[in-house]
C-alpha cells in the first residue's frame, strides 16, 4: 500500500510502502488522539441549518449526531449522552424545544448535558427582550437567536464545553 506524505497521528511518512499492520497502527494512533472529542447532538427540523453546522463542527473535531424533531432528539440524547445539545425551539410545535429542554433536565442520565437553545422565535413573534435561561421554566445553559454566525456558534460551544476549538486538517476555516 502506498501512503502519501502525512503527519497524521504524530507519525510522519512520505511516499513509503506500508504494510496493512503499519496502516492499522496509524489508524489506531489517530483514533487515540480523537478519543477526547466532544459529542454534540443537533436537534432541529431545518435540514440546511443541521447540515451546514454538522459540517462546520466536524471540521473542528467534534463528533456530531442529529435529530429532526424533539421525540427523536430526546431518544438519541438518552442513547448517546452527548456533551452538548444544540436545540431548536420551533419544530413540529411552536414550543417543542422548550418541552424537550424540560424533559432533558428531568432525565437523571442527562442532567450534566449542556443545552444551547437556538431560535428564530424572537424575530418571528417580535419579542422585545431575548429569551434567557431559567432553571424551572427554560432549563438551558445558553440561548442564541438565529441566524448564528459560525464564529459565534463555535465560541459559545467552546465556552459551554470549556474546551478550545480544535482545527482539523481537513478543511476547517482558517482565521
Amino acid at each position: 500500500m502506498y501512503l502519501p506524505c502525512s503527519t497524521r497521528g504524530g507519525i510522519s511518512s512520505c511516499g513509503e510502502m506500508a504494510s496493512v499492520t503499519d496502516w492499522d497502527t496509524r489508524l489506531e494512533t489517530a483514533a487515540v488522539g480523537m478519543s477526547d472529542s466532544k459529542v454534540i447532538l443537533i436537534i432541529d427540523d431545518d435540514a440546511e441549518f443541521v447540515e451546514s453546522n454538522r459540517d462546520l463542527l466536524e471540521a473542528y473535531g467534534y463528533i456530531v449526531h442529529t435529530a429532526s424533531n424533539g421525540t427523536e432528539g430526546l431518544a438519541r440524547a438518552k442513547d448517546l449522552r452527548p456533551d452538548l445539545i444544540i436545540l431548536d425551539v420551533m419544530m413540529a410545535a411552536l414550543t417543542e424545544g422548550f418541552d424537550v429542554a424540560r424533559r432533558i433536565s428531568e432525565a437523571p442520565e442527562l442532567r450534566d448535558v449542556k443545552i444551547l437553545l437556538v431560535t428564530g422565535m424572537r424575530d418571528m413573534l417580535r419579542l422585545e427582550k431575548p429569551l434567557e435561561p431559567e432553571r424551572s421554566w427554560l432549563p438551558v445553559d445558553r440561548v442564541l437567536d438565529k441566524p448564528i454566525s459560525p464564529p459565534r456558534l463555535l465560541a459559545e460551544i467552546e465556552r459551554l464545553l470549556g474546551v478550545p476549538v480544535r482545527r482539523e486538517e481537513r478543511g476547517a476555516p482558517q482565521g
